[in-house]
């Protein structure tokens, strides 16, 4: 089941600026297109993306200097995760509908921000907790997620333009093994669903998951499974996170099960979650 995976804070650096370059080429009428997720416009997107960056580098700066608290408003009254969101939200909707070129430098120096700091983090201070709206995230998981979303929502954007588009070689083998484990974490599976499963996905991604008792665990190939999943690694980044679907990727000869189809057809379900 190894797969080489790049340095994560790498991983960020590079995206990052190869969406600005991205950015920075489309034309004004594709940033008022409507996106891959539903009600954002490709502007909203990236003000996602620009505000992420840099609530990630205030929440992860005061985790490395050992707080986790929530931030605060004038006053110091700290913010309730729902008051957070929604100050998010406004911020986010109104950067969306900024000049373009303005957006495009807040997302350029917000990211840029992000990575420097990234880049100066200790490893042994990665597993120090830091506030985020959901519960508290160790700073590995911040680093994890935001390769996550540069590659998820630059594709929301990709495809409103090339409907071919594709989640980027480079970072499909450390966002595979990242769904992977927080799959597993987030199972919830009846016993209908035990037994042994290979999935082989284009290149070098394979490996065996067995669930058993309302467990789910990944390891190397064995001999004999129940089914055998084949697509390429694109398009279970992108069915996993509900962006393409089961019926979709099958009518298009993009997924095959060979075996008990039915019973993977229903941990496949079980396993994607949109986000």
């Amino acid at each position: 089941m190894a797969m080489q995976r790049d340095d994560p804070v790498q991983l960020i650096a590079q995206e990052q600026a190869r969406l600005f370059s991205e950015f920075k080429k489309l034309p004004e009428p594709a940033w008022r297109q409507a996106s891959h997720c539903e009600g954002w416009t490709n502007a909203r997107v990236v003000a996602h993306l620009t505000t992420s960056a840099e609530f990630y580098q205030q929440s992860v700066g005061k985790g490395v200097r050992g707080d986790s608290l929530p931030p605060s408003i004038p006053g110091g009254v700290r913010l309730t995760p729902e008051q957070f969101r929604q100050r998010s939200i406004a911020k986010q909707e109104q950067l969306a509908e900024a000049p373009r070129l303005e957006l495009l430098e807040l997302f350029d120096k917000n990211g840029t921000a992000l990575v420097d700091l990234l880049r100066r983090i200790a490893p042994h201070n990665m597993t120090k907790p830091a506030w985020h709206p959901s519960g508290q995230w160790t700073i590995a998981r911040f680093i994890s997620v935001r390769v996550f979303e540069l590659a998820l929502h630059g594709w929301d954007i990709h495809i409103s333009l090339d409907p071919n588009a594709r989640i980027r070689d480079q970072l499909q083998p450390f966002l595979v093994h990242f769904l992977l484990q927080t799959g597993k974490r987030a199972f919830e599976g009846g016993p209908e669903l035990d037994g042994v499963y290979r999935f082989e996905l284009q290149g070098s991604f394979a490996w065996t998951t067995k669930v058993f008792n309302g467990k789910m665990d990944h390891g190397p190939l064995e001999p004999n499974p129940d089914a055998i999943v084949r697509s390429d690694a694109s398009c279970f980044l992108l069915l996993s996170t509900g962006r393409k679907t089961l019926p979709h990727l099958q009518e298009r000869g993009l997924l095959t099960i060979e075996g008990e189809q039915k019973r993977a057809e229903e941990l496949i379900k079980a396993i994607c979650r949109p986000a």
